[in-house]
Order: C-alpha cells, then structure tokens, then sequence
C-alpha cells in the first residue's frame, strides 16, 4: 500500500488500512493454484478453508508477499458465526462473542511464520487436546468433524511416536510455545503449528499414515526453515517426503523404508529446482517431492555413514531455523558440515532432467570378472561413488569417471555382480 501525503509528515502516527473483497477459489486443474475452498461436511454443515501455496497470501490478506522475508509473529482475528469453530495457527488466546451472534476467535502467532503457513479453518468441529512429554510438555490439539471421532482415536495413535521420530532426526520441535495442531480440513496442508490433513475416511484413518507424516514433517522442512523463492521450494518437499521413509525405517527396518523409497514416483519431466525471481510455481513438480527424497537417500548412501548423516540433519535445522535460504546456502552447509564437495551432484540432480547413466562391461576371465565402467549423460566435473559387488553379497565403492576404468573381481561370476540401484538413483546400461 503506498500513501501519498500533501505535504511532508513530521510525526508518528498509525495508520488503518480498511479492505475487502472475494478471494479467489482454487482451480484444481492448475498446480499449487489457491484461495479459498468452500464445502459441506457430511453433516451438511458449510465448511471452509484457505490454501494459497502457490497462489501467495495477498489473495486473501494485505502483505509484503514474498518467501524471502517472514513476520516474526503475527495476530490473526476472525470473526465466524458462533455455531462455528475458526482454527489458525499458533495459540488460541480469545474467544470474544460478538454482536449478532458472531464470535472473534483471536490467535497469537510467537514465531517466524512464511506467509502461505498463514491459514483458517471454519466448520463444526470438536476438539480435545493431549500432551506430548519428554524433558518439557509439548501441547497437542486435535479438530475433527465429531462424526470422525472414532476415526481420529486411530488415525492420532501414532502422533506422539512421530513426533520423537522427527525430533530422533531432526531435533526438538520447533515451534513449543504454540503447540501442535493437527486438523481435519476440506485439503491437506502443513500450515504451521496448525496443520492440516485433509479430510479423514475409512481408508485413510489407519495407525501408519504417510499423509499426517508427509505434513507434520514440514514443521521441520518448509516452517522452521524456509526457502527464499519458489524456485527453491524442494527442499522442503524432500525433506517432508524422505521423513516418510525414516519413520517406515524406524518401525520396520532399513530394507522396507528401501522399498517405501522405491514406490516413489519419478518423472524427470522438470528440473526440481524452478525458474528463480518469477515466483512462479505453476509446473509439474512431483519431482520435488519422489524423487528429491530419493536424491536425499542417495546422499545419504554417499555419505556412508549414518552418525555423520543424523548429525548433518540436525545441523540444517540448528543452522537455519526460524530462517529463509536458498539451495546455494544449503548446498554450502552441506559441504562445509561434511567436509566434501557435493556441488556437482546436487547440480546434476537439481538442475537436469536425466539420471546418471553408469555404463559397464563384464567380461569373465577364468574365475575373475573384469568390470570396466564409466558416466555418461553428466557433466565432466560430476563426481559421485557408486557400490557395486566386489564380492558375493559384498559392496564396494567404485568411483566413475567419463572416461572408461577397469577393475578386476577376483572370484566373482558375472552373474553374481550387481550395482547397488536401491541405494543410488542412476541408471544402469550393460554394453
């Protein structure tokens, strides 16, 4: 809003900005496209919510509506008939009942908030709170439809293991002082400290749910640190997604969290990271979400060795909580925190569309194997290790170039060599 004054101003003052208007609704033929969803529970009560990923919060609110700035805190007032239950984030500090049978719901926000985090619910709901306690206690509160009562008993089972999974691998939660809120909502979404599920059913209340993992993991990789453009918004949707295959690890070893990782789809159709200072975010970009956490996976198997990976992934959050970045800021961290370059590899992952192609070539030679092997479809200065069996049932690091190598496996048939495509993301050609 610029305000143009008569004549030169020697004083403070405040200034009220009225406004108003109809935010737009979100067309679901267009990604990351938002506004304001309007429906009916099953009750045939009206419900409503806003979503403005994409779109940016100045469809709905005044704001300077760019990722790379945050409010430190924030008020949010809204005023809803007094049937009706309004949800935002942070803590609920007042209820005030107003005239005409209305009621201002009055939220406090203590922390750094991205302005898509920024959100309402309105419907009908029931609400009940739990406490999560470890060395301090951590509010829980949970807003379903009361039909999905007994849904919700099921579906909320697990939250307290997820959340000291999360706090396991990433470290404390990040947002204590405003609690945690989990609601049922017309689509999911990780506003923070408020998250949303979407709407619960039959099918999806169950005891291990990859959705309320997927969202609550953004309390950690998209809330506490943010991206400073859509450009970048990967890392937050990477992180979230590969946070899924460590609670499926967590619980049922590193074999199955292999296999959840190798459900993921990968489309190679865009780069993971967009077009930077457009704010533009309307593409295809479900490889933000398989196929990042695959990458991250194959940084982890690059890496080799687990101590120093946790360690790293605490030290993301230590370093940039409550902060924006970019994926340069990251990248650097990386390196300096590991003490390895991984420019190159993040270049190639981030910024292209193919997959590192290892070409090999198998010869036998008595009992010995001779394995040539090199990069195609990189660039020269790509630098990754790849384990492949040296030995029955043994890994090994190899360390291809763009020109050919040669090695030669001592008792091994070319039957029994295998390269580790589980732990990498590249393609393999047999020549």
């Amino acid at each position: 809003v610029f305000i143009r004054f008569p004549e030169l101003v020697r004083h403070r003052g405040e200034i009220t900005v009225y406004y108003s208007g109809v935010p737009q609704t979100p067309d679901r033929s267009i990604p990351m496209h938002g506004g304001v969803f309007w429906d009916r529970d099953e009750a045939g009560n009206p419900w409503a919510q806003v979503v403005c990923q994409g779109s940016g919060a100045s469809l709905w609110w005044p704001n300077k509506d760019h990722l790379s700035d945050e409010p430190d805190s924030m008020k949010i007032w809204i005023t809803v008939p007094e049937a009706y239950t309004e949800i935002s984030n942070g803590r609920l500090k007042k209820k005030t009942p107003l005239p005409k049978n209305k009621t201002r719901y009055e939220w406090y926000v203590s922390y750094p908030i991205n302005n898509y985090n920024v959100t309402f619910s309105i419907g009908k709901y029931t609400h009940w709170r739990d406490y999560y306690v470890t060395d301090d206690t951590l509010t829980i509160d949970y807003y379903v439809m009361p039909y999905n009562r007994a849904r919700a008993d099921t579906l909320f089972a697990q939250t307290k293991l997820m959340l000291s999974g999360f706090e396991k691998y990433f470290g404390k939660y990040p947002f204590p002082r405003d609690g945690f809120t989990l609601v049922e909502s017309i689509y999911p979404m990780e506003h923070q400290s408020g998250v949303c599920l979407g709407k619960i059913t039959a099918e999806n209340a169950t005891s291990h749910n990859p959705l309320l993992w997927h969202e609550s993991a953004h309390e950690w990789w998209g809330n506490a640190i943010s991206c400073t453009d859509m450009a970048d918004m990967w890392f937050h949707e990477a992180f979230a997604t590969y946070a899924e295959s460590l609670l499926v690890e967590q619980e049922f070893g590193e074999d199955q969290a292999e296999h959840f990782l190798r459900e993921q789809q990968v489309s190679n159709k865009y780069p993971i990271v967009g077009m930077k200072d457009v704010n533009h975010i309307f593409y295809d970009i479900n490889d933000m979400y398989g196929k990042g956490s695959i990458v991250l996976h194959t940084l982890r198997n690059v890496i080799d060795n687990d101590v120093l990976w946790f360690n790293l992934l605490k030290a993301i959050q230590n370093e940039f909580r409550y902060k924006t970045l970019t994926s340069d800021q990251l990248i650097g961290f990386i390196n300096t925190f590991t003490r390895r370059d991984f420019t190159s590899f993040f270049d190639h992952f981030l910024s292209t569309t193919v997959l590192p192609e290892l070409h090999i070539r198998l010869e036998e030679k008595g009992a010995d194997l001779v394995l040539q092997y090199r990069w195609e479809r990189v660039d020269p200065s790509f630098k990754m290790p790849v384990k492949v069996t040296t030995a029955t049932e043994r890994y090994t690091f190899i360390q291809p170039t763009s020109d050919w190598q040669t090695i030669t496996l001592n008792n091994l048939d070319a039957a029994d060599f295998e390269v580790d495509e589980d732990g990498f993301l590249i393609e393999v050609v047999e020549e």
